[in-house]
């Protein structure tokens, strides 16, 4: 009984490590199912995700000291959600479209450029980062 026990505690660590080695993050590879877009002092950053999914979402990060409110739409007009983020706070919002559609958020106060929210984009800043090539 006593050798059945060291074998099957030995195994169980054996498949941790297994799971562990194969968990590990890359971030190379790491692909999003949500737009991110991260609200900084004087500047938008965006990261897309690399194809589209069935569900998608739109994480909105507030890096500022200020509240931030704006809206979601779909398309240029259609109005999905109106959103209100606290200083250093996020808010996670479901988008409801289909393959084609086109989404965009718009920062209301402070006012600020629309972004445009299109699936397989590069990463990107708004205003471009001068020192991008």
């Amino acid at each position: 009984m006593n050798i059945l026990k060291k074998f099957l505690i030995s195994l169980l660590f054996l498949s941790v490590e297994a799971i562990a080695e194969k968990s590990s993050f890359d971030e190379k590879n790491f692909t999003y199912d949500a737009f991110q877009v991260i609200l900084s002092e004087g500047s938008v950053f965006v990261k897309s995700p690399a194809a589209y999914h069935n569900k998608l979402f739109l994480v909105l990060q507030n890096k500022t000291n200020i509240q931030i409110m704006g809206k979601v739409t779909l398309g240029k007009d259609k109005k999905l959600k109106f959103v209100m983020i606290q200083p250093n706070n996020s808010s996670t919002i479901e988008l409801n479209g289909g393959k084609n559609d086109d989404y965009y958020f718009y920062p209301l106060s402070p006012a600020a450029q629309e972004v445009y929210l299109q699936v397989g984009k590069a990463p990107y800043e708004i205003p471009p980062n001068k020192n991008s090539p």
